[in-house]
């Protein structure tokens, strides 16, 4: 009986104890428990005034571009530059920018085209915003390099073949009466057109070497047959240039061969033969006149595009 008795409170004691152990998981359980809302609450909060600064930020950015582009940065002063031709109101008018305007909101790009598209003897325009007030217009000037025949006048053209004048009487000295191509097409600062668009690449690559190699005194340009173009030089010296391959180097030969021939007689006459590469070939004599006359034979009373 006894032993029975002992083995009873044996086992009472064991349940004890595992009812302590369970109750103290269940304890413990309850503290993790309290510990992942709290950090639950903390992030929530967290979040909230993120979103609330957030909101604040983007009002506060609103608020400024509204006052900026209201009350703020108006154009005040326009600089005009570059231009050797028009005058500041000229470009102004052109670009359609008015004093008051606000800085941000203008199209700068369509304005420099605009410029460049209404003023023939602008070439380029660049337009800069200069905070708080202030708007700056670049321009660069054109000249002309080129003339066509036709009835009503001369169509005169820059390097770039953007047409300056349809109607011009004059040529001024420097521009080279071209023969062997007729435009199809001429319209005031638009590019001239010619039945080829070929036509136009070659005559656009003959004007740039001419200028990238400083020759300001070529007078005539005969592109009749591409592969033996000719220029005359001061209406006294033919260039033989022969084909476009390598036309550019055949510029430059032409340049310092040039400079020779003037340093020993400053009116001398003759051809220059730049078609054996890379050499160049001076023969002195009388050259056959392929200028045209400085006013147009059929036009002489009419007035010229160029300001």
């Amino acid at each position: 009986m006894k032993r029975k008795t002992k083995n009873r409170q044996g086992q009472i004691t064991a349940s004890s104890g595992k009812k302590q152990t369970a109750k103290s998981a269940v304890q413990l359980s309850r503290d993790e428990i309290r510990h992942i809302s709290s950090r639950k609450r903390k992030r929530r909060q967290k979040h909230i005034r993120l979103v609330l600064y957030t909101v604040l930020l983007l009002c506060f950015i609103a608020v400024a571009i509204g006052l900026s582009l209201t009350v703020f940065f108006n154009i005040g002063q326009i600089e005009v530059t570059g231009s050797a031709v028009y005058g500041e109101a000229d470009i102004i008018k052109a670009a359609q920018i008015n004093i008051g305007d606000n800085l941000f909101l203008i199209n700068t790009s369509g304005s420099a085209k605009r410029i460049a598209d209404n003023l023939p003897y602008v070439g380029e325009a660049n337009i800069k915003r200069k905070l708080p007030s202030t708007l700056v217009i670049e321009c660069t000037s054109t000249r002309e390099y080129a003339a066509f025949d036709c009835q009503e006048g001369y169509i005169l053209i820059d390097e770039k073949g953007k047409v300056l004048s349809t109607n011009a009487t004059v040529l001024r000295e420097g521009v080279a009466y071209i023969t062997g191509a007729c435009p199809t097409g001429a319209t005031l600062c638009r590019t001239v057109e010619f039945e080829s668009a070929e036509t136009l690449q070659n005559i656009t690559r003959i004007l740039s070497a001419v200028k990238e190699a400083n020759i300001e005194k070529i007078t005539s340009l005969d592109i009749a047959d591409i592969s033996a173009v000719t220029l005359m030089y001061d209406d006294r010296i033919m260039l033989k240039a022969g084909s476009l391959v390598n036309f550019e180097k055949k510029m430059l030969r032409a340049v310092e061969a040039l400079r020779n021939e003037e340093q020993r007689n400053a009116s001398v006459k003759g051809t220059l033969d730049l078609t054996i590469d890379p050499y160049a070939y001076f023969r002195e004599g009388k050259v056959e006149r392929t200028t045209p006359p400085t006013t147009h034979k059929e036009s002489a009373k009419a007035q010229t595009d160029a300001p």
